[in-house]
């Protein structure tokens, strides 16, 4: 079986995209959403990450809900394969 290639960041041009987490802040309308341990690839150089589309947007989806319900500030952990939830 073939090793999947590792990429090289696109931002630094030097470390290679490892997995890992992430904490996403979302700040709409002055409410501030914070997600953390949310997967995402990672820098092995300089830290910087990405997160896949489908996670992002499930993400997103989350606190703009949380902000439609009138939430100011919320911390959750994201949790595989669920809505991630509150801390």
């Amino acid at each position: 079986m073939k090793k999947a290639k590792e990429r090289t960041c696109p931002v630094c041009g030097i470390g290679s995209l490892e997995a890992g987490h992430t904490t996403l802040t979302f700040e709409p309308g002055g409410a501030v959403i914070v997600v953390q341990r949310v997967p995402a690839r990672v820098c092995s150089n300089c830290g910087e990450d990405f997160v896949a589309e489908d996670i992002g947007r499930k993400v997103y989806a989350l606190a703009q809900d949380a902000v439609d319900r009138g939430v100011r500030f919320d911390v959750r952990i994201y949790k595989s394969g669920n809505i991630p939830e509150a801390a």
